[in-house]
């Protein structure tokens, strides 16, 4: 009786423990269920409105920012050959010349008398060589004394030469047409043979010097656009093309130097002006482009976020230039996608959204 007692109760047990185990299991497949409709219906009660907008395809022209400085297609310091004391000046700070045009002139009194002493000479050696040339037809002349004769007619045509030579020295002319610098002499100045009397600028058109890095170069061809601005002007924009290209690299600063030319019409450039410019590198056809606010920065990582048939997706990308309110993506969209553009701060990936 024991024994089968002993049996009974542990059977009993047994068929205890299972129907406790099969109702938990039950409760639980109940409440799972439960949950996840109820899960579903505050999801459903919580899709949130979105402001979407799709891709625009484009070109875009990569470019790097570099810094130049301005500088006169043409600048000297003018000078002088000879000495002299300043009899006239033709010019105004900071005006126009033209080339060719007469600066200064400087006092030729002492010149101009000894170029008539010299014609002069060279009129009464003339007549004695022509005397002598008709006196050798017959033999009455020595040659040695006709050579001497000529001789002395060739030295006064020389030294009429020379000192015509010195008279046009005595008169500064601009080389070339620019704008005149500031000068410190004036009229009765004596001025030393070197001395600088102005400057002189070609500064329409105008240059750039740049320096482009080594990295880069292949990238660089004559008559390339640029534009540019300065810190003078920031509301206007430079136009120029490239003019002139290097023929070696800077080893230190591992860079080749360009020069840009850029029209000038209004003067407003000066030479050592600085100038931030945008250089192109290459063009990209066809490159989806989104707005900037749609970019959403997690961690190192940038997404997009986009709305299909009122689910959130979430799009990590690599993006490119960067334009005025907008960015170049170059991986992680098709250009197909409805970009979230607004209310991006509630969402998550997998929520549901509409659209406003």
């Amino acid at each position: 009786m024991d024994i089968k007692s002993s049996i009974k109760q542990l059977l009993f047990v047994i068929f205890c423990s299972l129907f406790v185990w099969v109702i938990w299991e039950y409760k639980l497949i109940f409440s799972y269920f439960l949950v996840d409709k109820e899960e579903q219906k505050e999801t459903e009660v919580l899709a949130i409105p979105v402001d979407t907008k799709l891709p625009r395809i484009g070109d875009i022209i990569s470019s790097i920012k570099l810094i130049g400085t301005v500088v006169a297609t043409e600048s000297i310091s003018l000078t002088t050959e000879v000495p002299g004391i300043v009899e006239k000046i033709y010019f105004l700070e900071s005006s126009k010349v033209k080339k060719n045009d007469t600066l200064i002139k400087l006092n030729t009194e002492e010149l101009e008398a000894e170029l008539f002493k010299w014609k002069v000479i060279l009129e009464n050696r003339k007549r004695l060589f022509d005397i002598g040339k008709k006196l050798s037809i017959n033999k009455n002349i020595a040659p040695t004394k006709l050579d001497e004769l000529a001789t002395n007619y060739e030295e006064a045509k020389a030294e009429i030469k020379i000192v015509e030579a010195k008279l046009r020295k005595k008169t500064i002319r601009a080389p070339f047409t620019g704008i005149i610098g500031i000068t410190k002499i004036s009229i009765g100045s004596y001025i030393e043979a070197g001395e600088s009397i102005t400057t002189l600028d070609a500064i329409n058109p105008i240059e750039l010097e740049i320096n482009i890095p080594e990295t880069s170069i292949e990238y660089i061809k004559k008559n390339i656009p640029i534009v540019g601005n300065t810190r003078v002007y920031k509301n206007t924009q430079f136009t120029g093309i490239i003019k002139t290209i290097g023929s070696r690299i800077d080893p230190e600063s591992r860079s080749l130097k360009v020069l840009a030319s850029f029209p000038n019409k209004n003067l407003l450039l000066k030479p050592g002006m600085f100038m931030l410019i945008d250089f192109p590198l290459e063009k990209r056809k066809d490159s989806i482009i989104i707005p900037e606010e749609a970019v959403v920065t997690k961690g190192k990582n940038l997404k997009v976020y986009s709305l299909d048939n009122g689910i959130i997706k979430s799009h990590r990308i690599t993006i490119g230039e960067r334009l005025k309110g907008e960015v170049e993506i170059l991986s992680g969209l098709s250009g197909k996608e409805n970009i979230i553009v607004g209310g991006i701060q509630k969402i998550r990936e997998g929520q549901n959204a509409f659209q406003r």
